[in-house]
């Protein structure tokens, strides 16, 4: 229906699809909440398990969903390398101007190693929106949160994949041929015949080289060894005691 009222359609990615404006207005149509991280997919998933009637064909979740959803967009984007100090409002203004009790979703951040993330960037909420003072640690995630953007740096990216692999060869891998998994939520023929794999691993290096995305790729890869080890390991202190 859109793209009939003038959008074109962009890239598909594993839970939404980017289209774009006649005015270039960029629109991320969700087609799921997941996450594509295992252990938070398992709750998300089940979305509707956790929504209510409220008239006809509209349901609102249950406040407990709403916030850990909150919670495991944030954690997912936290680790895309940023998140936008908006994400520090929307957890203040749930508690303090819609009334919701974060704490009812501790039982689901527990279940899905979310907890310790939830309790310090409620912390962090609190003290830019409420006490404004900060700690060490919450200047040092505080920076990056709002230095990555909504969307994460390139810096903030690279630094956080060479945290996770310890290697630039193996990060430059892993990020052009994508697992099955992945490659599959943007390519879905993938589903049926995974068998054709390599293939759109040569699909996507071709569109990578040709795309749209060509400009994105050269400047990943022109500050790939801009990360110093100093920042890696700051990442890993941070992580770890996020949870993540």
């Amino acid at each position: 229906a859109l793209c009939d009222n003038g959008y074109k359609c962009g890239d598909r990615h594993y839970h939404d699809v980017s289209l774009y404006s006649p005015s270039n207005t960029h629109l991320e149509l969700h087609f799921t909440l997941r996450e594509d991280i295992d252990r938070i997919d398992a709750v998300l998933g089940d979305a509707w398990n956790y929504t209510t009637a409220i008239e006809k064909c509209k349901y609102g979740f249950q406040d407990s969903f709403f916030v850990f959803q909150m919670i495991s967009h944030i954690a997912y984007h936290f680790l895309s390398g940023g998140c936008g100090i908006r994400s520090l409002m929307d957890i203040w203004v749930m508690e303090h101007k819609m009334g919701i009790d974060l704490s009812e979703a501790d039982e689901l951040l527990k279940r899905t190693g979310l907890d310790k993330f939830a309790k310090e960037i409620t912390d962090l909420a609190e003290r830019c929106f409420t006490h404004n003072d900060e700690t060490v640690f919450s200047d040092e995630v505080f920076t990056y949160i709002v230095f990555g953007g909504a969307y994460g740096t390139v810096l903030n990216k690279i630094s956080m994949g060479k945290k996770k692999k310890n290697s630039s060869l193996v990060y430059v891998w892993k990020r052009i041929f994508l697992p099955l998994k992945t490659m599959s939520k943007m390519y879905p023929v993938l589903n049926k015949a995974p068998v054709l794999l390599p293939l759109y691993w040569f699909v996507r290096c071709v569109q990578g080289v040709f795309g749209d995305k060509r400009k994105r790729i050269a400047s990943e890869v022109s500050r790939l060894n801009d990360t110093s080890d100093e920042k890696i390991e700051e990442l890993r202190a941070i992580c770890n005691r996020l949870g993540l």
